[in-house]
């Protein structure tokens, strides 16, 4: 017998002897335990949790029950998909309501609100899924998120032609994106510019990341789990440079895009970092806006 089962042992031989109320405590931060993910000593500290608190606005149809429960679901499944490329895993903690303005069609604006409502904190982001749009046919914004490792996500719901699996992948896409990664010009990535193409509908397609934005993603995770940074800024100047040569790699293959460019731009203003490919950036802020394709 070793040691590990010595002191299982020792402890349940002490909680015999205490208080029922006790005991039932103990059950309940267990049975959370198991709730955020299974997490076991052994393997909370190999790696780093994101806590979620999962929002819908006013106009979700379903009950409590229901969405709490497809939503719950849908991160598991976006968590585990991630937990294949980096150390970093996502836990729900909690869940919410916030009250969305019905004359806002604009996402950007739309994701403004959200985070002027929706308070998050060092170690939860916010996720948020909002049904008041109507979508018209044509090419529409499906999520967005202000960049990378910023704390407030945002998804449009109901867009009838997506389907659940198609909707994973925009939340893949996100959290991708909370996680640094860029847009790629791999067609099978999950950071692909458009989804919602059909691809996720496929039995054999696989949802997960192309191998620059898997690197990427690996060096932000072990940075989180080695040093506890929140912030872009916070990263180290040692992983920023390499992030910075796997940004190139992503703006030299789909030069049309401009997310690469301005994570290149946030480097080269935190280290002054060369090779920066000289582009013309839009105007107006640096969402990330994920689309669906025209049909």
């Amino acid at each position: 017998m070793n040691l590990h089962h010595l002191r299982r042992r020792a402890l349940c031989t002490r909680l015999q002897f205490l208080p029922a109320t006790f005991y039932a405590n103990i059950c309940a931060t267990l049975a959370l335990v198991v709730f955020l993910g299974g997490l076991r000593p052994d393997h909370a500290e190999a790696g780093h949790v994101v806590f979620v608190k999962i929002y819908v606005d006013e106009e979700e149809a379903t009950t409590d029950q229901v969405w709490k429960a497809r939503l719950t679901e849908r991160v598991r499944k976006a968590s585990n998909i991630i937990s294949r490329y980096t150390d970093v895993k996502f836990a729900i903690v909690g869940y919410g309501r916030w009250s969305s303005d019905n004359r806002i069609q604009d996402l950007s604006r739309s994701l403004r609100e959200f985070e002027q409502e929706v308070e998050t904190s060092k170690e939860r982001i916010a996720i948020g899924f909002s049904s008041q749009y109507k979508f018209q046919g044509g090419r529409a914004h499906l999520g967005g998120t202000r960049g990378p490792m910023r704390h407030h996500i945002l998804i449009r719901e109901n867009a009838k032609s997506v389907r659940e699996v198609e909707r994973l992948e925009v939340l893949v896409h996100e959290m991708g994106h909370f996680l640094c990664a860029g847009h790629s010009s791999s067609t099978t990535s999950a950071m692909r510019p458009v989804v919602g193409d059909g691809q996720a509908r496929a039995k054999s397609f696989e949802i997960g990341f192309d191998p620059v934005n898997a690197q990427i993603m690996r060096l932000v995770g072990n940075e989180m789990r080695d040093r506890r940074v929140d912030r872009f800024e916070e990263l180290s100047p040692a992983t920023l440079k390499k992030m910075g040569g796997q940004y190139l790699k992503l703006a030299r293959a789909l030069p049309e895009d401009k997310t690469s460019i301005r994570y290149l731009y946030r480097i080269r203003s935190l280290l002054q970092f060369g090779g920066v490919p000289k582009k013309t950036l839009p105007k107006g802020s640096d969402d990330l806006l994920l689309t669906l394709p025209r049909k």
